[in-house]
């Protein structure tokens, strides 16, 4: 399953709206821009538009001031305080800023997550030993 390309304008609101916060850690996930704040997801781009991790009752307060709807990246299975931010929303610089500072008080509140541990090296499977050929006897023919 595979994703398509998110929007040219949620892709410029997020880059305006999330420039100059050194602390989100940029990374790609499923091949969209996101960032990061204290190791958890924040704020990214996806085929639907941009999305942003709220506290419930600012979720609660976005969704009912701006129509804004929970980021379900696959049908049924939405991500717990996550929305997606609305098209009139994106296009007010002002306003998405504010929205993301609030975004920022959840995610830096969070604690801060570990860095995965890095995995050992995996250990070689020992070689099968085989049988040594035997060289075929010959048997001078008289």
């Amino acid at each position: 399953m595979g994703f398509g390309p998110a929007p040219e304008r949620a892709i410029r609101a997020f880059e305006r709206a999330l420039a100059g916060i050194d602390d989100a850690e940029p990374k790609r996930m499923f091949g969209y821009a996101c960032r990061f704040v204290r190791g958890h997801l924040f704020a990214g781009t996806h085929e639907l538009g941009m999305f942003l991790r709220l506290a419930p009752a600012d979720l609660a307060e976005l969704r009912q001031t701006h129509g804004a709807a929970l980021f379900e990246p696959m049908t049924g299975r939405p991500m717990r305080d996550y929305v997606v931010i609305p098209e009139a929303l994106e296009l007010d610089q002002a306003l998405l800023r504010a929205w993301v500072e609030r975004g920022l008080v959840t995610a830096r509140a969070r604690p801060e997550k570990p860095a995965p541990a890095k995995k050992a090296p995996a250990k070689k499977a020992p070689a099968k030993k085989t049988p040594a050929k035997k060289a075929p006897v010959r048997v001078s023919g008289r």
